[in-house]
């Protein structure tokens, strides 16, 4: 059996699924797959059972082993999650793949029989139950919706999915729009929208989408990066930061000019000091990116691996993470935010976020002279269209951009700019 990449299990395209009879001791000796550093979203290996047709059980990097139905319904390949093993029996998994198999055959989606997505279920109840698992398994912004339900889809919790409408929607984004702008207002536009295509397309629900055609605000780019007088206030500011991660995390990104995601999860074994690079196995746009690094951000990250590695031998901390921690479920450090604002106040500059902080290094090397190719390649944005013809520029050039781009900030931090 070969399966395609479109269901919720992260399996990759024209991945056979390995034969075997299901018994208790054959499941439980499987072991998990490895994920590599390059690997993107979930690592599964899948196993069929040669008892039961269309009984299938995916095995995640992370160990967790989760039956399915594996059937061809409304025209294609879909899978249907039956339950987890060892809590769900092979002899139980095999009588319910069974009766999935009867209610497709009198074209009822098992999902919707099994789950109950029926017009009473909440929307709060199928964004906890169906949607968010989905969201952690393949969204890296998933805790962003998470944080958008709980902020502004609240007084539509409690309702059932069929009762949402469209103009409720539209109220919705329009209170939100006047509330906390148009940027905001689009994303929570967005997640309802993607909440009800996931009811309908992966669970079979029968009703509509209350948020589809309904005009989203115009959205302005955001251009604002740290002024040539804001420079010397700003450095001084984080030099008084009493956290020393911070500290360190605002340095190193305003020098490497990476998103906020990327730095925070910087990893030793990505830094090449012999060569002044860092390689970011994962990025945004989907490909991996080989970064030069500056003089200063290697002087941070010289001065951090140093005490990483004493923090190593003494057994304080994982040495992995540039920027660890013992209290975030990652391992590194998870949210600046409080030393951001902190560093704002104190050089009394308005109207600054975090992200501002890349936009200030592609801002920069404009200012001395890099050409719009060099400054996407550093910031780690997609070519167009019209440069994906031409080589790939490499590290050192690009490098060279940043350099100047770095030692023009650094004289404004000391106030000879």
């Amino acid at each position: 059996m070969v399966f395609d990449s479109k269901g919720s299990n992260g399996v990759a395209t024209g991945m056979t699924a390995k034969q075997i009879r299901f018994t208790k001791a054959a499941l439980e000796a499987i072991k998990p797959p490895a994920k590599t550093a390059d690997a993107k979203g979930g690592v599964y290996d899948t196993y069929q059972d040669t008892a039961e047709k269309g009984l299938v059980l995916l095995v995640s990097h992370g160990g967790a082993k989760t039956f399915y139905l594996y059937k061809k319904f409304q025209g294609r390949p879909q899978r249907f999650k039956i339950g987890t093993f060892p809590d769900y029996s092979i002899e139980n998994a095999r009588k319910k793949a069974r009766a999935g198999k009867a209610l497709m055959d009198d074209g009822l989606s098992p999902a919707a029989e099994w789950h109950g997505i029926k017009e009473d279920m909440t929307l709060g109840e199928y964004f906890t139950t169906h949607y968010l698992e989905h969201a952690k398994a393949h969204k890296r912004s998933w805790k962003q919706d998470e944080a958008n339900f709980t902020l502004h889809l609240s007084g539509f919790r409690y309702k059932p999915l069929g009762a949402i409408k469209r103009q409720d929607v539209e109220k919705l984004h329009h209170t939100i729009t006047n509330k906390r702008g148009a940027y905001i207002a689009n994303r929570v536009l967005e997640l309802i929208s993607v909440i009800y295509s996931h009811a309908i397309q992966k669970q079979g629900w029968k009703g509509e989408n209350p948020a589809q055609g309904i005009t989203k605000n115009k959205e302005k780019a955001r251009d604002r990066f740290i002024q040539g007088d804001e420079f010397a206030r700003f450095f001084q500011a984080i030099m008084d930061e009493p956290n020393e991660m911070a500290r360190d995390y605002f340095l190193l990104s305003l020098f490497c000019g990476q998103r906020k995601s990327n730095m925070l999860a910087m990893r030793w074994d990505q830094v090449d000091f012999a060569n002044r690079t860092w390689r970011i196995p994962d990025t945004k746009n989907g490909e991996p990116q080989t970064i030069g690094l500056t003089e200063p951000a290697l002087e941070i990250l010289k001065r951090r691996k140093k005490e990483a590695d004493k923090r190593a031998k003494a057994k304080v901390a994982k040495a992995e993470w540039v920027f660890p921690s013992l209290t975030s479920e990652s391992g590194h450090y998870a949210e600046p935010k409080s030393a951001w604002r902190r560093v704002l106040q104190r050089a009394q500059i308005a109207d600054l976020r975090i992200h501002d902080i890349r936009r200030t290094m592609g801002s920069y090397m404009a200012m001395s002279g890099a050409g719009q190719y060099l400054i996407g390649k550093a910031l780690g944005h997609k070519s167009s269209s019209a440069t994906e013809i031409y080589a790939r520029v490499a590290v050192d050039p690009v490098r060279e951009a940043q350099e100047v781009a770095a030692k023009r900030m650094m004289a404004l931090m000391g106030g000879n700019g």
